[in-house]
């Protein structure tokens, strides 16, 4: 899968559900038969189509059974029975990106209490600078965690090199968690280079950041908190589900690479620290009447329990 390909696809997702029955996506593999079939699709109502050797295919939202996978293509290989596995062994340290928001918060305590995990980085851009943060890791703490605060934007190379150089080697990186997100929201046609960049950037060039600098390390997991923007579009949040798409198909490249990844497509959690404990209530009223409604924090964790299972 081509992460880039992923940002676009989502990107236009989102465009399509700004714009009506105005766009029409489809993935042709290039044979004369796909081709050929490409005047009956047109003349469907399917937003997204790929077209394998003649065959059309359209992407549909079935339920994942745990050990499950599916890929990011419509078509006849889209998902494949791989047979149940265990929780990974988080033994070792545990770095999450966005580690002093809500969500990264909640994430540690969790792995904290209930997978065992001893030493925990939190990474986030004013770790060190919030007197509230060292205040959640001194009660990170008192669980018996070790804790360390690193102030570090996860896209500086070097800053983010130093802080896994920084890992004792007797207590070697596990696993990461890309928890790290900004939001910029606007529609689509009103969004400028730099806001798109900067919500890019963040997510996508935060996690080629950490790929390229623990690919050689022996992970347990490497788990990239994506939204279901990127699949379902999001009117307003065109960057956003850019951003995530990117994850979604950056998971399937490394997972072609044989390195360990997952890329989980939340909706909003109810944290009142998360990006979506920041909405207003207009936009909490919107998302229900579309069927989205936030998360309850214990069961978005049961099911992060249940992805990494």
């Amino acid at each position: 899968a081509d992460p880039v390909h992923g940002a676009v696809r989502a990107l236009l997702r989102t465009a399509q559900a700004e714009h009506p029955g105005r766009l029409l996506v489809v993935a042709c593999d290039g044979r004369d038969e796909s081709w050929a079939a490409l005047p009956g699709v047109l003349a469907t109502a399917e937003q997204e189509v790929a077209v394998r050797a003649g065959q059309p295919y359209a992407p549909r939202l079935v339920p994942l059974a745990a050990g499950d996978q599916a890929g990011p293509d419509a078509g006849p290989d889209a998902g494949s029975d791989a047979g149940p596995a265990a929780r990974p062994a988080l033994d070792g340290t545990v770095l999450i990106t966005g580690g002093t928001g809500g969500l990264g918060g909640a994430v540690a305590e969790h792995l904290v209490r209930h997978h065992g995990v001893t030493d925990l980085v939190l990474l986030g851009r004013s770790a060190t600078v919030d007197p509230g943060h060292e205040e959640r890791a001194a009660a990170l703490r008192a669980l018996g965690a070790r804790v360390t605060l690193a102030a570090c934007d996860v896209t500086d190379r070097a800053a983010l090199a130093d802080v896994l150089a920084g890992i004792p080697s007797d207590r070697p990186l596990a696993a990461v968690v890309h928890a790290a997100g900004v939001v910029d929201d606007g529609l689509l046609t009103g969004l400028t280079e730099e806001r798109f960049a900067g919500v890019m950037r963040v997510k996508a060039a935060g996690a080629v950041a950490l790929h390229e600098l623990t690919r050689d390390a022996d992970l347990a997991a490497f788990v990239l908190f994506s939204s279901a923007s990127a699949v379902m579009g999001s009117p307003g949040q065109a960057n956003y589900a850019a951003a995530n798409g990117f994850l979604d198909a950056f998971a399937h490249h490394r997972q072609a690479l044989g390195l360990p990844a997952q890329s989980l497509q939340w909706g909003p959690w109810a944290h009142e620290r998360g990006m979506a404990g920041r909405l207003g209530a207009d936009a909490v009223a919107r998302m229900a009447r579309q069927g989205t409604v936030p998360l309850a924090t214990d069961e978005a964790l049961r099911l992060l329990d249940e992805a990494l299972a």
